[in-house]
């Protein structure tokens, strides 16, 4: 199949999902490097739920960015890493022997029953140490999170001055809010123009709608957005 053509950050950007395993690197030749980052074990039922909320849209919300490659060029993709500790196969045999009946005739990883256990799974084998590595690079204490950052580049050395870079702070949503704020950042976000203090408001008001009221929705994420360096 012949890949699609196109001008990186462009509109018609790809956004997968792919697995950050310990000892292992990002692959550079990606458009954009997203990274789902929790700072710490969820401390409470209510953190939890949130928690396995968002590892949840991450399994079903997002393509596997490999099926996306055969479609696109890399430099086409907003890929979105998720670091743990094992890779895929053996995530997904710890949630089949967890709870076989969720996977008995199910669509897989896109089948939300199944999906909830691999979350579940995916929690308790999550990468809390490479997150706080991350943290670190990015510039960030990871006290409020979970977080979603965004970069034109490998989160390998502490960014740059002039490196643009889109931090969101999960931690002001509700569970019933993360799913939607969560695809809709990545959808709004890959285009890098949008990535100023000045072109806020094309990144609000995607992100604002279903908040409640508009000044609610505004005070949420104006609380949880950052436009780190890069052009005012």
């Amino acid at each position: 199949m012949k890949k699609k053509k196109g001008t990186k950050h462009a509109g018609m950007l790809g956004v997968g999902r792919a697995w950050l395993v310990s000892n292992e690197e990002e692959d550079p030749a990606y458009g954009l490097q997203s990274y789902l980052l929790l700072a710490h074990p969820p401390l409470d039922p209510g953190e939890r739920r949130v928690h396995l909320a968002l590892l949840s849209t991450f399994i079903t919300g997002l393509q596997d960015v490999g099926e996306l490659d055969s479609k696109f060029n890399k430099e086409e993709l907003n890929v979105t890493w998720l670091p743990v500790v094992v890779g895929q196969d053996s995530l997904e045999r710890a949630a089949k022997k967890r709870k076989p009946s969720a996977w008995a005739d199910s669509g897989g990883t896109a089948d939300l029953v199944s999906a909830r256990v691999l979350a579940e799974v995916v929690l308790g084998h999550y990468d809390y140490a490479r997150a706080m590595q991350l943290f670190a690079l990015a510039n960030q204490t990871g006290k409020d999170g979970p977080y979603v950052i965004l970069l034109e580049h490998p989160l390998r050395v502490p960014i740059g001055e002039k490196d643009p870079c889109l931090v969101l702070s999960m931690n002001e949503f509700s569970e019933p809010e993360v799913k939607e704020v969560f695809l809709r950042y990545l959808e709004v976000s890959r285009d890098t123009k949008r990535w100023k203090p000045k072109n806020a408001r094309s990144i609000f008001g995607p992100l604002t709608s279903g908040l409640g009221t508009i000044g609610a929705g505004v005070m949420k994420v104006g609380g949880a957005l950052r436009f780190l360096n890069g052009p005012p």
